[in-house]
């Protein structure tokens, strides 16, 4: 029910009582003593949630820490919590010298602590060792082989596979999710094997590369991991462009093309703070805009693409020239010529337009070539600046269309 101070009160005197009863009842309150540390962590999750640059209550802490040095063989719920609890502080120096039990959850934890050291100090060798170790800790459980028979006394595949995706999602240190997203990301396209349809993700080179065809693993699998931790990582992380760029990969992926092109738009309204600053290649790279002009093409926004053609560094005009001469555009195609810079782009909707008689649609691009920004003979700074503009008229507009505001 979330009230976790009235249940921690409630645990405090149940262990009171039990003490103060029969001291053979002391394994009782080691294991109440235990509860009351999960509400505790839960709790403090809770507040750190959203938060990334909190940090948890030092003696809550040092709690985890002592919980997971006592070196129990199976991760328990609590354990769980405690490592969540001490990878939230990205201390990784201090958690490599914690002794922690053997088991998937900690073998996991210990590479990819390992990782992110030998990433930060830039140790090439070190750092492809243990990327394969994550890799090949992880790949079970997003591929057929998982589904083999094991041994009576084993964990079913099921009940391991959940556990390691709801660890997944409770890890709340921003370097080490994106870090899990990557490798999820790279997986999917090894398992997908569709250049036209990867996920980018921040250390898409770290992880093995040049393997052979890996027939056991599982689009549907690794999806089944990968689509519940984007939507935690996207509601701890909200503002985090790299996020919310790997989710709206996916959904282009998956030809969810309406989606995508909100999630591209929104990546780059906190890139810009919601688009006051340039829209540079390098917040928008060319991989991006294809894929929002795919999108828009879908659609039928083609006019939309027809803007968006403009922030490729070589435009692909054939293509842009087709979208005009296509009349079957679901976007207000003449509203949107006063968010056109290229001047090819201008004058050969000018010529279409004189072609087809359409008198008053030339007339407007007309207005739209002879303004003064928009010179040929201007120095750089000012078509850069002009183009800023438009760029910024355009992508608020298409956001006003994404994200309407509701009554």
């Amino acid at each position: 029910m979330g009230r976790w101070d009235e249940a921690t009160t409630l645990l405090t005197q149940l262990a009171a009582s039990i003490t103060s009863q029969d001291k053979n009842l002391h394994n009782l309150g080691q294991v109440i003593q235990s509860e009351r540390l999960c509400v505790d962590i839960i709790k403090e999750n809770e507040k750190l949630e959203g938060d990334d640059m909190s940090y948890p209550d030092p003696g809550l802490q040092r709690q985890a820490q002592t919980t997971l040095s006592r070196g129990d063989t199976d991760i328990n719920p609590l354990q769980e919590l405690c490592l969540n609890m001490v990878l939230h502080s990205g201390d990784w120096e201090s958690l490599s010298r914690i002794q922690l039990p053997s088991g998937p959850l900690t073998n996991l934890t210990k590479s990819l602590n390992s990782l992110i050291l030998n990433i930060s100090s830039s140790n090439a060798h070190l750092m492809k060792k243990f990327a394969r170790e994550v890799w090949e800790i992880v790949l079970p459980y997003v591929s057929s082989s998982v589904n083999k028979r094991k041994e009576p006394n084993q964990h079913t595949p099921a009940k391991e596979r959940n556990e390691m995706l709801r660890f997944l999602e409770r890890v709340s240190n921003l370097e080490l999710a994106q870090l899990i997203l990557s490798l999820l990301a790279s997986l999917y396209n090894v398992a997908k094997d569709d250049p036209s349809s990867e996920l980018v993700s921040m250390y898409a080179t770290v992880w093995p590369t040049g393997l052979a065809a890996n027939t056991s693993l599982q689009v549907g699998l690794i999806e089944s991991f990968l689509q519940p931790i984007l939507r935690s990582y996207m509601r701890k992380f909200g503002k985090e462009a790299n996020i919310i760029l790997t989710f709206a990969d996916l959904n282009f992926a998956n030809c969810n093309y309406r989606s995508a092109l909100a999630l591209y738009v929104e990546a780059v309204a906190i890139k810009t703070d919601f688009f006051e600053h340039p829209i540079e290649q390098g917040i928008l790279p060319d991989a991006y805009v294809n894929r929002m002009i795919r999108c828009c093409s879908e659609m039928g926004r083609l006019t939309q693409a027809v803007v968006l053609s403009q922030l490729s560094i070589e435009p692909n005009y054939a293509q842009v020239f087709k979208y005009l001469e296509d009349r079957e555009t679901s976007d207000a195609g003449d509203s949107l010529f006063c968010c056109i810079w290229d001047m090819s782009i201008l004058e050969f909707a000018m010529s279409l337009h004189t072609r087809r008689g359409e008198v008053a649609r030339r007339r407007h691009v007309l207005s739209c070539i002879m303004q003064l920004e928009l010179n040929t003979n201007n120095e750089l700074e000012i078509k850069r600046a002009a183009a800023n503009i438009r760029k910024s008229i355009f992508f608020r507009s298409l956001a006003a269309q994404l994200f309407p505001i509701q009554p």
